[in-house]
């Protein structure tokens, strides 16, 4: 914002300038062309400021961990490889 206040402080001050200094019928013509170029960089400097919208780097941020899986202990019927039968056994599971 201060950027757009400064080029805009510069640019009025440049045609202040321009308006006094350029006045063509006193033979003057050194004062035309000063006065027609900084008129050109306060106006190039304004727009410069003004056309810099350019968008913001994208920010990237870490992912949060996962969540601690949830485990517990229980009775489950597994097969048994044996004799092809059922026998209960401990067994973790987590969610």
């Amino acid at each position: 914002m201060r950027m757009k206040l400064a080029s805009a402080i510069i640019l009025a001050g440049s045609v202040a300038v321009a308006s006094t200094a350029a006045q063509a019928g006193d033979g003057r013509n050194g004062a035309l062309a000063a006065g027609a170029a900084v008129g050109l960089v306060g106006g190039a400097i304004l727009g410069s400021a003004l056309s810099n919208n350019a968008a913001a780097e994208p920010v990237y941020v870490e992912a949060p961990p996962p969540p601690e899986p949830v485990c517990m202990i229980e009775q489950r019927r597994v097969p048994n490889t044996y004799n092809n039968a059922w026998h209960i056994e401990d067994v973790q599971v987590c969610r």
